[in-house]
């Protein structure tokens, strides 16, 4: 795609910036970070037009995830490495049966906001109930916005924010879709997601739930 096309030339200068003048390497800065904006900017379309299919109901391919743990720290490693974040897994480890693919879109949607609007450090936790699995991402900052509905709704987006203002409503439907939850508070800005437990069973009878 033209996109990719762009970013194996980034890459290709990258290497070789150092042989640019100061105002070129400024330029080519600058470039760069249009061109991993416009990524994230097609990226995020593209869930959204993904999610709203003809029937309106999300298409989920459910695996057996061995360790939440393993799983969540695969998703926020790259968030929180330079921000001084924190990471809490579950004292003990479990499986759970869900869609990799959304739940990673969901958590990056979550940790992409804090990053661009929050204030570090980022804390991720992991804690369960009897009934559902929960993700926990907490920023220092304080939102501006009052209300989960409001932060929620297609296309709002903070005063300084680039984006598509499609994010947190995509993290919305995909958790109705699978029977879960999003909580938001917002001193400090606070999401969790919940997600229900869904257990592998041996044999023909299909899913405990």
């Amino acid at each position: 795609t033209p996109i990719a096309s762009m970013l194996l030339q980034v890459e290709r200068v990258q290497k070789n910036i150092l042989t640019l003048n100061e105002d070129l390497q400024e330029s080519f800065l600058r470039l760069s970070n249009d061109v991993f904006r416009l990524q994230r900017l097609t990226e995020t379309s593209r869930h959204y037009l993904k999610m709203e299919n003809p029937e309106g109901l999300l298409q989920k391919q459910e695996d057996d995830v061995h360790s939440l743990n393993e799983f969540i720290k695969e998703q926020i490693d790259i968030y929180i490495e330079n921000e001084k974040g924190h990471f809490e897994g579950l004292k003990k480890d479990k499986g759970a049966l869900f869609d990799p693919y959304w739940i990673s879109i969901c958590i990056k949607n979550i940790l992409e906001n804090a990053k661009a609007h929050g204030t570090p450090p980022i804390t991720v936790k992991v804690h369960e109930s009897d009934e559902f699995w929960t993700v926990s991402i907490e920023d220092c900052g304080e939102c501006s916005f009052s209300s989960l509905e409001e932060i929620t709704s297609e296309f709002v987006k903070g005063e300084k924010s680039s984006g598509t203002g499609l994010g947190l409503n995509i993290v919305k439907k995909v958790l109705r879709d699978m029977g879960g939850k999003l909580a938001f508070s917002k001193n400090p800005t606070k999401f969790e997601l919940s997600i229900p437990w869904k257990i592998k069973k041996v044999g023909t009878k299909g899913l405990k739930k």
